[in-house]
Parts: C-alpha cells; structure tokens; sequence
C-alpha cells in the first residue's frame, strides 16, 4: 500500500492511520516499492522507515512527505478532497496534461537536462493553443475560463 500512495500525484490519509515499511522485518527488500517511495521521501527519511520498520502514523506521513496532508477525521479529508478537485477543474485540461508530463520527465534523472533544454520551445507552444488563449483572455477579463 505505501508503493501505491508513493505513485499517485496527491495522497492523503487520516491522522490516526498506520503506516510501516515492514519489509525488511520479512527479511525482504522493498526493491517494488524504492523507486516511488524516493520520488515522495528524503532517501535519509526512507532509510530510517525501511532499517527500522517501526510503525508510524498519518500525521507523520503528512509531516514526512509520504502523503500531502493528514486529517482528524473522513468528513475533514472529504472536505479538503472535494475543495482540491474544484481547484483541479478550473484549470485548462491540456495545461495539466502538459504540467504532469513536464514534472515527472524533471524529476526522472535520464530526462532532466534534456527538458530542461526543451522548456523555451514548451511554454513558446503552449502559449499558442486555444487553450491558452481563452486562459489569458479570461485572467484579463476577470472571469472564469471557458476551455475549448
């Protein structure tokens, strides 16, 4: 389950959830897991929950970097989740699309310097759509945008 809240672009969690990273307890190494848990947690953070496997809460998965944010109770964490989504929906679909691929090719070593060359020619592009268009008209216009 940690592997799988490491992958997804948010998690959160309630403040009294339990986490472990009990692998090495199992005498196995969290080989599946590594490589989305070090995208999410210090490796000196991830160190310490892997060698020692103790158990820890929601709160600190919050405060280590697991998940996003932790909360007292579902009605607070559904609150936040559905505040989060509306935020989500008022931006342009493809520049969401287009954020997500240019962070996750930023943060994968093999790519970094290449989009870091590519990124003048990205936001040259972008700023041609339709799509941006109707977001810069609509901030000028004070108004919501109407995405194509």
């Amino acid at each position: 389950g940690n592997g799988l809240i490491a992958a997804c672009d948010f998690s959160y969690a309630l403040t009294d959830s339990r986490f472990s990273l009990s692998e090495t307890r199992l005498g196995l190494i969290a080989a599946t897991i590594s490589p989305y848990m070090l995208n999410r947690l210090q490796p000196s953070v991830y160190k310490e929950l892997i060698f020692t496997a103790k158990p820890f809460s929601g709160a600190d998965a919050g405060k280590l970097g697991l998940v996003n944010r932790s909360f007292p109770n579902m009605e607070a964490l559904e609150t936040a989740l559905s505040d989060t989504l509306n935020d989500i929906c008022l931006a342009g679909p493809q520049s969401l699309i287009g954020s997500k691929k240019l962070i996750n090719d930023l943060i994968h070593p093999g790519l970094r310097d290449q989009m870091l060359a590519k990124i003048p020619k990205i936001l040259a592009d972008i700023r041609q759509t339709p799509e941006a268009k109707e977001g810069f008209a609509a901030f000028l216009e004070k108004r919501k945008s109407n995405w194509p």
